[in-house]
């Protein structure tokens, strides 16, 4: 008939079923198997025991992994180049990892120049430690400067008009 077919009960099948439109359901049960979006390009999320996959051109983008007393989200499982973006309402990116560069931008930054390059402001609530060289292409301010590992009492400066000195 073209009214449809209505089956109270389990429907159990040995071989495959299709359908031409869709199918709807309140559930769907997929037991450590895949559900594809497109099989030729190996484009699937598959659900593991204890973590899943999500897998585009059988790269996997995401892992949900729940094996281990620290649950973990995982972007880049494959260590593939795969860059993580974040878009924030008015400003994109919000965040951007570039995975081939190892590169973070934050703040519409969507090619890092550095390690980590702001976009925007930096507040800290405490201190920041550096190893090697700090330079800045504007003012610094600040109440106090010192520097613990110096020899002697004498600090110099070095300006546009020559070296001055606190000698």
């Amino acid at each position: 008939t073209t009214s449809g077919l209505e089956v109270t009960g389990h429907i159990t099948a040995s071989g495959n079923i299709s359908a031409s439109g869709d199918v709807i359901a309140d559930n769907l049960y997929v037991e450590g198997g895949k559900i594809y979006g497109n099989e030729v390009y190996n484009n699937y999320i598959r659900f593991n025991a204890s973590s899943s996959l999500v897998k585009i051109q059988n790269k996997t983008y995401i892992k949900f992994d729940g094996s281990s007393g620290q649950q973990e989200v995982t972007v880049n499982e494959g260590t593939n180049d795969i860059d993580f973006v974040v878009k924030g309402e008015s400003n994109n990116p919000l965040l951007h990892t570039d995975a081939n560069t190892g590169r973070i931008g934050t703040n519409g930054i969507g090619t890092p120049l550095a390690g980590l390059h702001l976009g925007d402001n930096l507040l800290v609530g405490t201190n920041i430690t550096a190893s090697g060289n700090i330079s800045a292409s504007g003012t610094i301010v600040g109440n106090e400067l010192q520097d613990t590992s110096l020899t002697s009492t004498r600090l110099v400066f070095a300006g546009t008009n020559g070296v001055l000195s606190d000698d």
